[in-house]
């Protein structure tokens, strides 16, 4: 039942939206979230959960050297023109705060991840392994009932229709052919799956990434007193006297509910990538014919709307209108397909990505941001159509997309169409569309550089982010290796996103601003609804679900210090 008055109001469920929650919270303000969708995470659960967050307790308790200001130096190169160092400073400054704040809110745990390092090491500030921290895996059982109320992490990203799997994970899965350990640790994920399955549970539950950090927050969330309402729409935003004082609420049924705020209103509604229309008025390659994959959950968006409604200013000053990632379409038994991000297989040996010409257009190692960035740009495939080719040890290895490394079954991605197989170089370029004189040449060409370890036309391995995108047991180049092993097989890729960098502008309080740069009281922002920090660029892992954690962290003292500010006049006047 939704109270017709309260101190914080806030649209969204995903990380920035429960930050904000939990951190106004915590200052004694009673606070209501309000979900659009059936079920609480947003593209949040969907996300490894990962943060960047410089200057952590557990990097300084590792020993790891950083500095707030090399942090920012890293920031402001791979922004550019774009850096805002205000809003940049707010976010590096107060990231560790949020993230302590968070594990002991929540008791969710999060580790150093040592092997993941900032994209782009050749700028200023760069750092490796000091920056980036994963969530650790919890227990759905946290949840009690409410744990059919927590969107599951994407189809294509699970084992057997329902047990997750963890970033740290995935070294035991790749060593299944040759380490016993890995058997041993990979069988007793399976049997825990299982008995969670037996015992009548939907899914596993052991929860991972960013569906271990929602299952968290919402847990911690209903055990404090916030009240959580999902299913209801956002339709209006209110602002009398110069301040947004209440919103109206829509039912099922189209009734209508208006709940006045005392403090405000934070908007963290994930965006407008799952619009189509807005996507193809802002993605350039989308105008062109290209076809696109968000990764956003349907049901996000509508927060820039009613932003608009009460005079917020939307922006897109920056590099990039959202955050890419290639994607490929994995068919469903119902005849549709879901989509599943490649983070990983592009820059293993033996893996190459040519479009249907045949030819290479960039390093493959790229991260995946610059990657599809490449993609989509003036020198990328022809038509934006783009294959992931491996050979068959590379694939019984690596994997490509959904289709798994051994001893995963190939037959199923073969029946559906979704894996490509073909004896020759020839054979797979003719099921495939594909020149195939172009890919023959390719293959001999890049298989030359395997051989010596320098990629001459696209220097892949050269930078120590490529190289660790490899694997280290192949020299003299980690990330080159031969395709000579036949069968050969593809997947399709397409361009897709993460989530929205354009949006609502905010200051460095998280307020939102309007159109002549001031901040509209009682309203803030955080999260993929509001202008990227980063400018626009992707530069580390964490660089989505930390900006939302901690600006929405931000948000919720704001509002309080807001509301603190305007009873002082009160009580003055």
């Amino acid at each position: 039942m939704l109270p017709n008055e309260i101190d914080v109001l806030v649209l969204g469920s995903g990380a920035a939206g429960l930050s904000a929650a939990l951190s106004a919270r915590d200052q004694g303000l009673s606070v209501v979230v309000v979900e659009r969708s059936e079920v609480y995470g947003g593209a949040s659960a969907f996300s490894e959960g990962m943060v960047w967050a410089p200057l952590s307790r557990q990097a300084l308790e590792a020993g790891l050297p950083d500095t707030t200001e090399s942090a920012l130096a890293y920031l402001k190169e791979a922004a550019s023109s774009y850096f805002d160092p205000r809003r940049a400073r707010a976010y590096v400054e107060n990231a560790p705060r949020a993230l302590a704040f968070l594990e002991e809110q929540t008791g969710i745990s999060y580790e150093l991840t040592t092997t993941s390092m900032d994209y782009h090491q050749h700028l200023p500030g760069a750092s490796r392994g000091a920056r980036a921290l994963s969530p650790q895996p919890i227990n759905g059982r946290i949840l009690g009932a409410r744990l059919a109320d927590l969107r599951s992490p994407l189809p294509t990203t699970m084992l057997f229709g329902g047990m997750s799997v963890a970033g740290n994970d995935l070294a035991s899965y790749f060593a299944l052919r040759h380490s016993p350990a890995a058997w041993f640790r990979v069988g007793g994920l399976i049997l825990r799956y299982l008995l969670d399955r037996l015992l009548g549970y939907p899914r596993g539950l052991r929860l991972t990434g960013g569906n271990a950090l929602i299952a968290a927050m919402l847990a911690a969330a209903e055990q404090c007193g916030i009240i959580l309402c999902k299913g209801k729409e956002i339709v209006r935003l209110v602002r009398t006297n110069d301040r947004v004082s209440a919103a109206l609420v829509a039912g099922k049924a189209g009734e209508q509910h208006r709940i006045r705020v005392r403090c405000g209103i934070v908007l963290a509604c994930g965006g407008y990538t799952a619009d189509e229309s807005l996507r193809e008025k802002r993605y350039p390659h989308v105008q062109r014919g290209v076809h696109h994959v968000s990764l956003v959950p349907s049901g996000n968006g509508s927060g820039h709307v009613l932003a608009r409604g009460v005079g917020a200013k939307i922006s897109e000053q920056c590099s990039q209108p959202a955050a890419w990632t290639p994607v490929s379409l994995v068919p469903q038994p119902d005849g549709s397909t879901v989509g599943f991000p490649h983070f990983l297989e592009r820059g293993k040996p033996g893996v190459i990505v040519v479009g249907r010409d045949g030819r290479r257009f960039c390093n493959e190692a790229l991260c995946y941001h610059r990657f599809v960035i490449e993609m989509v740009g003036e020198d990328g495939p022809p038509g934006g159509k783009a294959w992931v080719v491996a050979d068959h040890r590379a694939l019984r290895r690596y994997g490509i997309g959904v289709a798994p490394p051994f001893p995963g079954r190939l037959a199923p991605h073969l029946r559906s169409g979704y894996l490509v197989r073909a004896n020759s170089l020839c054979g797979l370029a003719e099921k495939l569309g594909m020149d195939a004189g172009g890919l023959e040449s390719t293959v001999d060409r890049f298989n030359g550089f395997a051989e010596t370890g320098q990629d001459l036309d696209f220097g892949r391995g050269d930078d120590p982010y490529s190289r660790a995108a490899g694997d280290p047991a192949r020299s003299p180049n980690p990330s080159l290796g031969p395709l000579e092993k036949a069968p050969y097989f593809a997947v399709r890729l397409y361009p897709g996103d993460l989530g929205a960098f354009a949006g609502v502008a905010t200051d460095a309080s998280a307020r939102v601003l309007d159109d002549e740069g001031r901040p509209i009281p009682g309203l803030c922002a955080a999260g993929s609804e509001t202008l990227t920090v980063t400018g626009g660029d992707y530069g580390a892992a964490g660089l989505g679900i930390g900006p939302a954690m901690t600006m929405g962290f931000i948000a919720g003292r704001t509002l309080k210090a807001q509301n603190r500010g305007k009873r002082q006049v009160a009580d003055h006047g």
